[in-house]
């Protein structure tokens, strides 16, 4: 019965339809990122008749030979075609046949390679312990070197069969889907605990016979087996999804003709290793629950425990994505609340950890560590009560209490700031930034050579234009014999285009600038994704309890009976308005004065802002100093559209954690998204988020870097963000009477 109805007060109000949106929007993402890797019907026709071909050949290297040699055909006869001039070397059926012989060529040197793996791994060992630095007894490189010879041993002998690999390393590599199922476990895990610490209901339960252990174990169960389900219906989905659409390989074959796949320790098929996959991320996600649980039950739901799983979530995520792949470094990578959904590390790669100079296998370490962990929690929330710390406690007199008048709006401002504690974050914010700006005030700017010698050459440029720009790059090119630097040749070739661009233009009063500076203000994209974060979290902090101490309180009933009631309403919605315009001010507004100290010649302002590159689309004749006035306000305009989104989300989700997933997944998430895809980086996870992810989170951009992306913008998208914040209004407007 408890059961039953603790189901039942996890899944009210509005909890179940977000986790049908989260799968629905998992479902449809993971979608979008296999079209590309989805073959053609014609081409899985071509490709399965080539397998079956080099099958019936009979052992794998006959079969292999049959391939070669209709290979080898198909590019003797292109190479015909190529030397007798014709326009198509190959006609579609041949080229889609050349592809498939090309595709099933490498499987089937992937299997050979395995082959070769196995048989030699002990002629490897013992070579390696001929050397003297891994011959030592006691090491950890000869401990790891006896260990890996012996868990090896059971693949001798091992068939395995070429197969595709493409589906299940898509399938793996779509990291989209844990972000989904922690989101989902942030809801699930503060519907209990969270709401019960908020209520005050946990003190009087603790007061009761059943309100303790057993019930701490029931909700524990409850959100756990949630959780469990949650994360099965949202990766069975995409293994669905990819054997319907990319294909995966016949359940029956051995996981080792999978080239990425190859180094399982152990005697695996392609459906064991499925469920396995499977298995492993159920129970990530029901340990990071318990870790949930355990905090948030630890600090009543409030703003600590958001901020204590914040951090662990932000440092797991920063050990996983930064740390080097050593053996002591991979404790850190993976054994923490993000790498440990790392099932490709975990389970398709076989690697050992350096715990006090012996090898411990990594898939040990994470099973170990899930049960710890899993276990440590519950004894946590079994022998601990909730904390009576309040990091964000406030102590007020009797007298600060006397005399506030009768102004409703200051009313509504002292709530908002004293009782909601939005000083707190306000300060925090100001901290921050203040501390950013001071950086970027000492901070020397140029770094490469590149930009000094830009510096530098642009000085005989600016402001010229025509027959003078023609003579000063003629000039420059001369004194180009003489470099002996790499930056200097880098340089002149960034100033030339630009001065081809200039001259080519045709556009009137278009002269040669500094965009080395100017690019700094309008086109830092790394820069203003920061800033924009930061303004993210502060207006999150700060407006999700607009209408929570109504709410709780049950003070909304008495408030619309009264005569005043719109004004309350219009009063909080030009308190967020306030908010997001305020935030944006103490962002951008020292930004621009620390530019123009740091940049005394950016004062000068009256070009037009066709002579910058970046605005060669631009369709007025406007001024870049008009264009900096217009960028700061569009800043400002833009914090105050998104806390009107804001607004209306603290209105309908009156639940902390259902306002915070709703923000997250619509700006923060995003928004991290794009930072991760503007790192100068070369990794797997921010190409595949710069060629998949951010052409589809461009409106994150108009909101933070809108010059970057105003010719991508069109009126009727204006329009429509006008309309969307405009329908967020009237929503809301009509909601609350």
């Amino acid at each position: 019965m408890l059961v039953r109805y603790e189901l039942r007060k996890l899944m009210s109000g509005k909890v179940k339809w977000l986790l049908l949106l989260f799968l629905a929007i998992n479902g449809a993402a993971y979608y979008i990122y296999l079209i590309p890797a989805i073959p053609s019907p014609e081409y899985r026709e071509v490709y399965e008749e080539v397998h079956r071909r080099a099958e019936q050949a009979g052992e794998r290297q006959a079969g292999l030979a049959v391939i070669q040699e209709e290979r080898l055909i198909l590019e003797q006869k292109a190479e015909a075609a190529a030397e007798a001039g014709e326009e198509f070397w190959l006609n579609e059926e041949e080229r889609l046949r050349y592809e498939a012989l090309q595709i099933v060529e490498e499987e089937y040197r992937d299997a050979d390679n395995f082959d070769a793996f196995i048989e030699q791994i002990d002629a490897r060992a013992e070579k390696l312990l001929e050397f003297s630095i891994f011959s030592k007894e006691g090491s950890y490189s000869y401990r790891n070197i006896i260990k890996t010879q012996k868990d090896f041993l059971g693949l001798k002998g091992l068939v395995v069969t070429p197969q595709s690999s493409a589906g299940l390393v898509k399938m793996q590599e779509f990291i989209l889907a844990d972000v989904f199922v922690l989101a989902g476990v942030c809801l699930l895990s503060f519907q209990l605990f969270g709401r019960d610490g908020r209520s005050g209901m946990q003190k009087l339960l603790q007061s009761s016979l059943r309100g303790r252990a057993y019930l701490k174990f029931v909700q524990l169960a409850t959100v756990s087996l949630c959780t469990a389900l949650y994360a099965c219906a949202t990766y069975g989905w995409n293994i669905f999804l990819t054997g319907e659409t990319v294909g995966l390989p016949p359940l029956g074959a051995e996981i080792h003709g999978i080239a990425d796949c190859r180094n399982v320790s152990f005697p695996c098929t392609v459906g064991l290793y499925l469920v396995l996959f499977m298995l492993w991320k159920m129970a990530a996600s029901v340990t990071i629950a318990l870790v949930f649980q355990a905090v948030i039950y630890r600090f009543n739901g409030g703003r600590a425990a958001w901020l204590v799983l914040g951090g662990a979530l932000g440092l797991s995520f920063s050990l996983w994505f930064y740390l080097p792949e050593n053996p002591v470094a991979k404790i850190f990578r993976y054994l923490n609340l993000i790498g440990i959904f790392d099932t490709a590390e975990f389970l398709g790669d076989y690697q050992n950890l350096n715990l006090l100079s012996y090898p411990v296998g990594l898939t040990l370490s994470g099973c170990v560590l899930m049960l710890a962990v899993g276990i440590g929690s519950c004894v946590s929330v079994a022998a601990f009560g909730p904390s009576s710390l309040k990091i964000f406690g406030y102590v007020s007199s009797r007298e600060s209490y006397r005399r506030r008048g009768t102004s409703i709006f200051r009313k509504e401002c002292d709530k908002y700031l004293r009782v909601q504690k939005t000083w707190v974050v306000f300060l925090i914010f100001t901290a921050v930034m203040l501390y950013r700006d001071v950086g970027e005030w000492q901070d020397a700017g140029l770094v490469m050579p590149s930009e000094y010698y830009y510096e530098q050459f642009s000085k005989d440029f600016i402001g010229k234009s025509g027959m003078e720009l023609e003579q000063a790059l003629e000039r420059l090119e001369e004194q180009s014999l003489i470099f002996m630097d790499g930056g200097q040749y880098a340089a002149l070739d960034r100033i030339r285009i630009q001065a081809q661009y200039i001259l080519e233009s045709g556009k009137e009063g278009t002269v040669y600038i500094n965009e080395r500076v100017w690019d700094g203000f309008f086109f830092d994209k790394d820069k203003e994704l920061t800033h924009f974060l930061i303004f993210l979290l502060a207006a999150v902090f700060s407006l999700g309890g607009l209408f929570q101490h109504e709410s709780a309180s049950r003070m909304g009933v008495l408030i619309h009976s009264t005569a005043n009631s719109r004004k309350v309403y219009w009063y909080k919605f030009l308190i967020a308005c306030l908010t997001g315009a305020v935030l944006q001010a103490v962002i951008w507004l020292p930004s621009c004065f620390i530019f123009f100290w740091r940049n005394p010649e950016a004062l000068n302002m009256g070009m037009p802002a066709w002579s910058l590159s970046g605005f060669r689309e631009f369709p007025t004749d406007w001024t870049v100093g008009t264009l900096v006035g217009l960028t700061v306000l569009q800043r400002i305009v833009a914090g105050i559209a998104v806390a009107v989104i804001f607004f209306l989300f603290a209105q309908i989700f009156l639940s902390t954690v259902q306002f915070f997933s709703g923000t997250v997944l619509l700006f923060i998430l995003p928004n991290v998204v794009l930072m991760i895809a503007n790192m100068d980086y070369i990794n797997p996870l921010i190409s595949l988020l710069r060629y998949h992810a951010e052409p589809l989170l461009k409106y994150i951009y108009a909101f933070s870097s809108w010059p970057s992306v105003y010719h991508e913008i069109s009126e009727a998208a204006c329009v429509l963000a006008a309309a969307v914040v405009g329908a967020a209004l009237w929503v809301g407007h009509r909601k609350w009477k």
